[in-house]
């Protein structure tokens, strides 16, 4: 006999023989027969392990609390040391996060409904108690918990992304660069809240004009990390007069010492206002230049950064530019745009968008971009981030 077994099955079997999960209970109680009835209601309510452990004071349950964690306390208001809603106050504080159900005799019932909207769980009426009473307000006091805690994780965790993207935003260009002879826009749409995409524009102490775009490996978080961590870089060493292919050297060795794993491709061009030219070094991602003889493309070297801390990079010669060249430093964003059928939407759609629309200023250019990727998509959620800079000769 051969008996195949699949994944699943494996699963399944191992799931079998993981042991039941447990719940731990704190039952405050001073009565030893209420208290032995509570934990047999509760072993048949719950149908599932359970480890109680009885204390028959609010002294004695404190110490408990600060000896161990449980998921649930059990209560009885009236105490040999304590009485009525100051037994609640004591266990609440000594453990802020745990679920309280609170045991209610005939004659203290409002008091229950107080710790109640004090915060306690629920209660139960001890005149009232069966298994399905009992285990029922305990395993709804303890989701109940599980669920506030997860909703309050969310919550902050949703005020960490909203922090990270508003620092993320502030980091790209609030302004379009003024510099003589050129009509410059960039934009980026971020497919996450988090952008793994980066441009900047830096002015040169020389006084020339850095454009800067990159694309770092991967999407989201990390991504975005090491866009700030390389854009920080990047925008310092230009502002100190560095060369762009020393920058970029030294970016890549501080991506490379810091072993990520993810690599950044990025274009950098360099343009001067009088004479107008443009030098460039590429490292993994094209670049286009649009003049009267058409399209021509800023080869980047066959190089990323972030792999080997030895990388050689070399900008190109200088460029003559004259009154009507463009500039487009795109990311694969745009490019790799998706269709419902799958299919990607390619550069050269999107050279002759360009190409018929330059007479458009560089923002509106931007846009029509934008909408151009946009409309292709058809209603396609973005799967990558999209960053372009467009330079116009003017």
């Amino acid at each position: 006999m051969i008996i195949t077994l699949n994944l699943r099955s494996l699963l399944v079997l191992e799931i079998a023989d993981m042991p039941p999960e447990s719940i731990s209970i704190l039952l405050v109680e001073d009565s030893p027969t209420d208290a032995h009835l509570i934990k047999v209601l509760l072993e048949r309510g719950l149908m599932e392990h359970v480890e109680i452990r009885v204390a028959d004071t609010v002294a004695s349950a404190v110490e408990a609390l600060s000896e161990s964690a449980f998921d649930l306390a059990l209560t009885d208001l009236q105490l040999p040391d304590s009485d009525g809603l100051t037994t609640f106050d004591s266990i609440h504080d000594a453990a802020p996060m745990m679920p309280i159900v609170i045991l209610s005799g005939m004659d203290n019932t409002e008091t229950a409904m107080e710790a109640v909207r004090a915060g306690a769980e629920d209660f139960i009426r001890k005149n009232d108690m069966n298994a399905d009473v009992v285990g029922r307000a305990v395993r709804f006091g303890i989701e109940r918990t599980k669920r506030r805690r997860a909703e309050a994780a969310l919550a902050a965790t949703e005020a960490q992304i909203q922090a990270a993207e508003q620092i993320q935003g502030q980091l790209f260009p609030r302004e379009t660069p003024e510099f003589p002879g050129y009509d410059i826009a960039g934009a980026y749409r971020p497919s996450h809240r988090v952008c793994g995409d980066c441009y900047d524009f830096v002015q040169r102490p020389s006084g020339e004009l850095a454009l800067i775009v990159s694309d770092v490996s991967g999407h989201g978080f990390g991504a975005g990390l090491l866009m700030v961590q390389t854009r920080a870089c990047m925008h310092i060493l230009l502002e100190l007069g560095f060369g762009l292919a020393d920058a970029l050297a030294a970016a890549n060795r501080s991506l490379v010492r810091d072993g990520t794993g993810q690599f950044v491709v990025m274009t950098a061009v360099e343009l001067t206002s009088e004479p107008r030219t443009l030098r460039y070094v590429g490292a993994g991602q094209l670049g286009y230049l649009l003049d009267g003889n058409g399209w021509h493309t800023l080869s980047p070297q066959h190089t990323i950064l972030g792999f080997d801390v030895d990388v050689t990079l070399e900008v190109s010669e200088q460029r003559p530019l004259q009154s009507g060249d463009l500039i487009f430093l795109p990311t694969d964003g745009v490019n790799e745009a998706c269709n419902p059928k799958r299919k990607l939407l390619g550069i050269d759609p999107v050279l002759d968008h360009i190409a018929r629309n330059r007479d458009m200023s560089a923002a509106d250019l931007v846009d029509s971009v934008l909408q151009l990727v946009k409309k292709f998509q058809v209603g396609q959620p973005q799967t990558d981030d999209i960053t372009m800079v467009i330079a116009k000769c003017v």
